[in-house]
């Protein structure tokens, strides 16, 4: 079983890469957007020097409560909300995330993997990467890393 979903999502991982190396159409699809504004997180995420320790976690107790990537940044636990829009949208990902409803869910989701998960990190943080996919061909994605966003009690 484990290793059907390595194949997966080695494929899935193949096929961004083939939209992106040939600048083909990007699919709309709001799942399949999603998934590919992950990649491209995690890509960046990567060459910054963070290392990924899972992707789509979510909670035992609560299978609503979803954290896109959690990483480590040095001696850091960093749960990172990937933020995918197509470049037409009016809203931006940032302010996508800025109602009470979603950054309650972010603040319960964190917590509740820093209880089940009994990892012994001293600090964490909540990033933020914006991943601004466009809808026609030969146009660059952006993606913009916001770090440390305080999660206020609400």
């Amino acid at each position: 079983m484990n290793g059907d979903k390595s194949i997966e999502r080695i494929m899935r991982d193949l096929y961004f890469l083939y939209l992106f190396a040939f600048n083909q159409k990007i699919p709309l699809k709001p799942s399949t957007r999603g998934d590919f504004g992950e990649w491209i997180a995690l890509r960046m995420l990567k060459k910054k020097g963070y290392q990924c320790i899972h992707r789509n976690w979510r909670s035992c107790s609560d299978r609503r409560m979803e954290i896109d990537l959690i990483c480590v940044d040095r001696q850091c636990l960093v749960f990172v909300e990937v933020r995918s829009r197509s470049v037409d949208t009016m809203v931006s990902g940032w302010q996508s995330l800025m109602t009470k409803k979603k950054l309650k869910s972010l603040r319960r989701a964190c917590m509740l993997y820093l209880f089940e998960s009994k990892k012994d990190f001293n600090n964490h943080r909540l990033d933020v990467v914006e991943v601004d996919i466009p809808t026609k061909m030969n146009k660059k994605i952006d993606s913009f890393h916001h770090e440390n966003i305080a999660i206020l009690k609400t």
